[in-house]
């Protein structure tokens, strides 16, 4: 699991981990900023946001 996976960093650790052949999942804040090309390959997203509330 990426945490902030969506950002520069996240994506170029997705990318080798998926090239590898890991299954990965990515977390962030906005599933629209999630690159396209990690979906492609296999990447999973779940929306997390330390902001978030239980209540």
């Amino acid at each position: 699991m990426i945490l902030g996976g969506t950002g520069a960093i996240g994506y170029a650790v997705a990318q080798r981990l998926l090239a590898a052949g890991w299954e990965v999942d990515l977390t962030g804040r906005d599933p629209m900023h999630v690159p396209s090309a990690l979906v492609v390959n296999g990447a999973h997203f779940f929306l997390a946001d330390r902001g978030m509330s239980s209540k």
